[in-house]
């Protein structure tokens, strides 16, 4: 048994309670969604160069569309609630971040991850983990935003009837996309996940002039 498994089986023994933050968001879903901020998709552009490698490398991790109106959405409840931020805390855990430079030698590499990780690896472990508990993947969109530490910063985002959900390395608490404090760049089109496209509001930095991602 991989370490990945095993960690995730003796944290869902023990992950029995609802974080209180995530029964927050919860309980704000109810009422036919309202409220809510969903992220408004803007013109297509060429996502990272990493997505495509890893397309090629391994076409399972980018199926054809699996429903065509792109509306898919999860109906959450709080047991699920519980399973988004135990898989997040869980993958957050089982690797050691390192840059692709440290860890490979090269600029950047997508991969599911071993022993190390930057943040698209623990994007596709955590979303291979969701799919494995029976999610759906068309539901399970990677979003780039501008980084820190570096020019961008890759996240899952979690469609939802309580919002988009963002699972992120660098925080274990699971929040609403509107709620990140990041200047969001680009997501998987939720019609296509093959295709990007760029995101639009809640950008709290100049975008001008900034690079591929």
């Amino acid at each position: 048994m991989d370490t990945f498994r095993l960690i995730t089986m003796i944290c869902a023994a023990l992950c029995l309670t609802t974080p209180s933050a995530l029964a927050e968001q919860l309980a704000s879903a109810e009422g036919a969604g309202s409220g809510l901020v969903l992220m408004a998709e803007g013109e297509t552009m060429y996502g990272p160069r990493g997505f495509y490698d890893l397309c090629a490398r391994s076409p399972e991790q980018c199926p054809a569309p699996l429903a065509p109106t792109g509306e898919t959405a999860v109906t959450m409840s709080a047991s699920m609630m519980t399973t988004l931020d135990r898989i997040n805390r869980t993958v957050n855990s089982a690797y050691v971040p390192a840059t692709d430079e440290e860890a490979h030698g090269v600029t950047d590499l997508w991969s599911h991850p071993t022993e190390t990780a930057d943040c698209e690896d623990f994007v596709i472990a955590k979303r291979q983990a969701l799919i494995e508990a029976g999610w759906p993947p068309e539901a399970l969109l990677i979003g780039v935003t501008l980084g820190q530490e570096a020019p961008y910063h890759a996240v899952l985002v979690v469609r939802t009837n309580a919002g988009e959900l963002v699972l992120d390395n660098l925080r274990d608490d699971v929040l609403r996309w509107e709620d990140t404090g990041y200047s969001w760049v680009a997501r998987q089109s939720k019609a296509d996940p093959r295709v990007w496209v760029r995101v639009i509001g809640f950008e709290r930095a100049h975008l001008q002039g900034v690079g591929e991602i």
